[in-house]
């Protein structure tokens, strides 16, 4: 499991997207988890498996991609 916090915090679009695409070809496959927290929900959503949604330091709602839509439960 690799866990990154705000990895691409200061970083311009260009080298977000970078970034990213490096992350997942050098990095992820299907054995592997990657989490990331990010205030940047754009530059992660094309690779969003599932998502937990956190207000003030507390787990609120965790959602997954189901055939092409958002489910959330609590």
């Amino acid at each position: 499991m690799l866990v990154l916090d705000e990895p691409t915090l200061g970083l311009d679009i260009l080298y977000r997207k970078q970034f990213y695409d490096s992350l997942l070809n050098d990095y992820f496959d299907r054995t592997r988890t990657i989490v990331v927290t990010t205030h940047q929900v754009e530059d992660v959503e094309h690779v969003l498996t599932d998502l937990m949604f956190i207000h003030r330091a507390a787990s609120f709602s965790v959602a997954a991609w189901k055939n092409s839509n958002l489910v959330i439960w609590n």
